[in-house]
């Protein structure tokens, strides 16, 4: 081994097959009487292994031994041997490593770097006892010593199977990949295919039995929300057709309705006509002329107030006010209205008996008009025949259908009291496929016209 410039295989012809090796001397003493005579000396020689051609990839070398004090007590080169590590070129160094040593570390060192031939060293070091004194706080430095390149040589190989190890995981990851991104894409290629064919009223079932727990669960997502689409499509067309068909009867409303107006306002313009011309013969003439035209207009009146109820009852402002009223009485009213129609086309009339009053909850002006609707169409579609009216009472608990009705009185006995108005007539009637159309606002079959507030 060299310090401070020399190269192991410069390390001196004589030692290189040698061992380095430690001689400890001491002298034996016989007494002779009252004397000590030197008898010999007691030498005790410990060799110290050198290993002159480290292989590559080891840690074997060269072993030096310094006491603590720095001095190289044992070195493959024997001119080493008694000197201190003062003396050496990298002094600082080595005594970094006595101190740690000493210390009680145990470590690894790079050394040198020879600008001669670029030599680097790597030293292991360790404290151990002073074998040659009792002294406790005594101890020998051990460094063993190795060429940094050969200590590391293994490196190579290592670096050599991490590459390896690297290009292998990287292929396998890429095979991983290209194999996972096929099973991943045929499901999605699936729920794609469903999602452009589904139709609102298909029965197609949505891809399940996935491999993959989160593809199914997507595909029951996806189910749910097809059904849900299917439920409001369905709801959406009823929606249309509901709108579709209001706007038809809206339209043959419009058209029904300015019929209704329009005849008695040419009514009302004909009569006043007659009347300013003077076509009259006389007053009593002109006086029936008037008495049509005030009918036509108070007919006029009822047609607007009935479309004022309707826009009240769209708009959810429409009210009555409960009274208590004779229901015969309103009937009577109802009928006195009717009376001119029904002399004119020859019809017959029949009423109730005359009987007590009939005291009933409602309001008058409506109960009146719904009485005058249902006259008027029986007197406009009979021709012939005759209209019959019956009043009759029923009584029924409170609990019963009817209750909360307008037309009601309460006993004492905690029953109501209904009334029963039927108005029949002799007229053309209603064809039996069109009767369930009676109760739907705006519809007109075979003359009969109802409006809502009709019902």
């Amino acid at each position: 081994m060299a310090w401070g410039g020399e190269d192991f295989p410069e390390a001196g012809k004589e030692g290189r097959d040698t061992q380095a090796s430690l001689v400890l001397s001491a002298p034996v003493y016989i007494r002779r009487g009252n004397t000590l005579q030197l008898s010999y000396a007691l030498s005790l020689q410990s060799a110290l292994p050198v290993q002159t051609s480290a292989p590559k990839g080891s840690l074997a070398g060269y072993t030096v031994a310094i006491d603590q004090d720095g001095k190289i007590l044992a070195h493959p080169n024997i001119n080493r041997v008694g000197r201190n590590i003062d003396q050496e070129a990298d002094a600082a160094r080595l005594k970094s490593i006595v101190r740690r040593a000493i210390a009680g570390g145990k470590d690894f060192l790079h050394l040198f770097s020879f600008e001669r031939n670029g030599v680097e060293l790597l030293a292991g070091y360790a404290a151990i006892p002073s074998p040659s004194t009792k002294q406790e706080n005594s101890k020998w430095i051990i460094l063993a010593v190795s060429r940094l390149d050969y200590a590391l040589s293994g490196l190579e190989e290592i670096q050599q199977v991490l590459f390896n190890l690297i290009v292998g995981l990287v292929a396998a990851s890429i095979i991983a990949t290209l194999y996972l991104s096929r099973d991943l894409a045929r499901p999605v290629e699936k729920l794609r295919d469903y999602a452009m064919k589904v139709d609102t009223e298909a029965s197609q079932t949505v891809p399940q039995d996935f491999q993959i727990r989160e593809f199914n669960q997507l595909s029951e997502a996806l189910n749910s929300m097809v059904q849900r689409l299917r439920s409001w499509a369905r709801e959406l067309e009823v929606a249309t057709k509901e709108a579709q068909v209001a706007n038809q009867l809206k339209n043959e409303f419009l058209g029904n309705i300015s019929h209704e107006l329009r005849t008695p306002l040419n009514g009302i313009i004909g009569f006043i006509q007659i009347v300013r011309d003077g076509y009259c013969d006389d007053r009593d003439e002109e006086m029936e002329f008037l008495q049509r035209a005030h009918d036509s207009s108070m007919q006029l009146l009822n047609i607007i107030n009935d479309i004022l109820d309707i826009a009240k009852i769209e708009s959810g402002t429409f009210s009555m006010m409960l009274e208590v009223v004779d229901i015969t009485q309103v009937l009577e009213d109802a009928i006195d209205l009717q009376t001119t129609q029904i002399e004119e086309k020859g019809l017959k009339l029949s009423l109730p008996a005359p009987h007590d009053p009939i005291i009933v909850h409602a309001d008058p002006e409506k109960l009146k008009q719904v009485f005058l609707n249902v006259l008027s169409n029986a007197v406009k579609f009979t021709e012939s025949g005759s209209i019959n009216i019956f009043v009759r009472l029923e009584s029924r608990t409170n609990s019963g259908s009817f209750n909360g009705s307008a037309d009601s009185t309460t006993s004492p006995s905690g029953q109501s009291d209904w009334v029963v108005v039927t108005i029949k007539d002799t007229g053309i009637g209603i064809d039996p496929e069109h009767q369930q159309k009676l109760f739907q606002p705006f519809v007109m079959a075979d003359g009969f016209y109802n409006s809502q507030v009709w019902r």
